[in-house]
């Protein structure tokens, strides 16, 4: 029979025993999972690959709506979509049902009809470029050819074909950029910026900006049509190049003018600093361009706390006139300055 100390040793033998087999059991293979460190398995072979890739192509899927010689309408979109190098562009063709038909009909503005593709007839597909034929009517105020807010381009019975694949190419897909961006990382940079710059083939388009950065405060009107009449169609009939003209109203729009994001009173701009500022802006400036090279005009009214602004040049260092200005008046109740007509003796209307 064995003592009472030889058991209270066996038992502490034991129990020693036993705590080491728990730990090498479970609480071991626990510890060495739980601090074991994620190692994903990288594919280095087709990383490799990649320095060797010339071009990437994605695909873009187009969905053309034209019920009026829509056969002969898709053969043209669909070859000059082809020619571009780093998109492959589907074009599909369907026409809307008779309910959607209704509801698309019923729309008297461009903003409905937009509005409408987007969210009732066309919401299913995410992602395609929507080309939509409407009436002269509904581009009464617009371009022949007029990209919507949700991905979509409208254009007149009456529009070429180059012009509406122009606007997928160059303003929906911007495909010029992304070349400029492919080709620069491969490329020197002059050398990128020549072989991509637009060439002109006898076609130029002459684009008329008006830049309001704050239309709560600054109410302008934009009476061009006068202006290109009596001081710009002389100098186009006898330029030796087709000339197109657009004119369009930027609003909330800011150029980063340094100095005029801090502080208020006068700004001196020269013109390497008003070309940088316009480099930013450069494709709201372009949005109605074609793929002819593009020739801006722009007018700009600087914030109420930041004017006049003068520009000058990098020689003599004259200043230039200054960009004029609206009057202030009192604050109103909320602080800020009320809306502001243009009419510092100027007839409510811009400068010739």
């Amino acid at each position: 029979m064995l003592g009472p100390q030889l058991v209270d040793r066996l038992k502490g033998q034991f129990s020693a025993i036993s705590y080491i087999l728990i730990f090498l059991v479970v609480g071991l293979p626990v510890w060495w999972k739980t601090t074991e460190v994620y190692r994903a398995v990288l594919p280095y072979d087709e990383i490799h690959a990649l320095s060797d890739v010339k071009t990437v192509v994605q695909r873009v899927n187009v969905l053309l709506v034209s019920p009026e010689a829509v056969d002969r309408r898709a053969s043209e979109l669909q070859k000059l979509l082809s020619n571009s190098k780093i998109y492959d562009i589907k074009l599909t063709i369907q026409n809307p049902g008779a309910s959607d038909s209704k509801k698309l009909e019923s729309c008297r503005t461009l903003e409905e009809l937009d509005q409408m593709i987007a969210t009732q007839v066309y919401s299913n597909m995410e992602g395609w470029i929507v080309l939509y034929e409407v009436g002269v009517e509904l581009l009464e105020n617009w371009s022949p050819v007029t990209v919507g807010n949700h991905r979509t381009v409208f254009f007149s019975p009456f529009s070429s074909s180059e012009d509406v694949a122009a606007m997928v190419m160059d303003t929906v897909l911007g495909e010029y950029y992304m070349l400029d961006m492919w080709e620069s990382s491969s490329l020197p940079l002059s050398r990128g910026y020549d072989t991509l710059r637009k060439k002109s083939v006898g076609k130029i388009d002459l684009q008329l900006t008006l830049i309001i950065p704050e239309p709560e405060y600054v109410s302008a009107s934009w009476n061009i049509q006068d202006s290109v009449k009596n001081y710009l169609q002389p100098f186009i009939d006898q330029f030796p190049l087709e000339v197109k003209i657009n004119s369009q109203v930027l609003y909330l729009t800011t150029l980063n003018i340094p100095g005029s994001l801090e502080g208020q009173g006068p700004l001196e701009v020269s013109g390497d600093e008003l070309g940088t500022s316009l480099n930013k802006v450069e494709s709201l400036l372009s949005s109605q361009s074609s793929s002819h090279p593009a020739l801006n005009l722009v007018v700009y009214i600087p914030p109420i706390y930041s004017g006049p602004c003068r520009g000058h040049g990098a020689g003599d260092g004259r200043v230039a006139g200054p960009t004029p200005q609206p009057t202030r008046r009192k604050a109103g109740d909320d602080g800020a300055p009320p809306p502001l007509p243009w009419d510092q003796g100027m007839g409510g209307r811009l400068p010739a």
